[in-house]
């Protein structure tokens, strides 16, 4: 999952107040499936955070090191030697953004490192950043949604708009065509 060395990462005191965008926590994800085997803790990536009703949220972002197939359009790969140091991971991992969740900041499942009290284990550098940014519009614009299947479709399909016929269409008949047709004073 991750390394035990918080390489790139400063001791902070309070890191719910601290979490940024780009940050990496360890956090029990939800399996797909319901089964009888607890979640297991693995890097997350906070997508955002939001504000409501008083409380903060972050969105995460499942992380995984399998190579299992994903929409590419959603995935923040952390591969250079720098960033996966600086993430505090010890394999190339990505993070897919089409498995996502919202929850609280107090949420139990955050596992919270016993001496330096904090869940946050590492953040995003170089070509991760910059791809989480592109992921994040991609979201936040909400182009693509998750079925329930798991396909993914974009939401600006247009809706079929019903056509009424409230009264019969006008036809001209073929003498009011040409007069139609032809120039004032002509």
């Amino acid at each position: 999952m991750h390394s035990t060395h918080l390489a790139c990462l400063p001791s902070q005191p309070d890191w719910r107040s601290t979490l940024r965008a780009g940050d990496i926590v360890a956090f029990r994800f939800p399996h797909e499936r319901d089964g009888d085997e607890p979640p297991k803790v693995r890097p997350t990536l906070v997508l955002g955070l939001w504000v409501e009703n008083g409380q903060r949220l972050a969105t995460l972002a499942y992380g995984t090191s399998s190579g299992r197939r994903r929409a590419p359009h959603l995935l923040v790969p952390v591969t250079a030697p720098e960033e996966l140091t600086c993430a505090s991971l010890r394999r190339p991992t990505v993070f897919d953004a089409g498995r996502r969740l919202r929850v609280l900041l107090d949420d139990p499942a955050f596992e919270i490192h016993p001496v330096l009290n904090t869940a946050v284990i590492g953040h995003l550098t170089g070509a991760a950043a910059a791809r989480l940014a592109l992921v994040q519009r991609q979201v936040t614009r909400g182009s693509y949604r998750r079925l329930p299947w798991g396909r993914m479709r974009s939401s600006g399909t247009s809706a079929p708009i019903p056509h009424h016929r409230s009264r019969p269409l006008l036809s001209l008949r073929s003498d009011d065509r040409e007069s139609s047709n032809r120039q004032p004073g002509a």
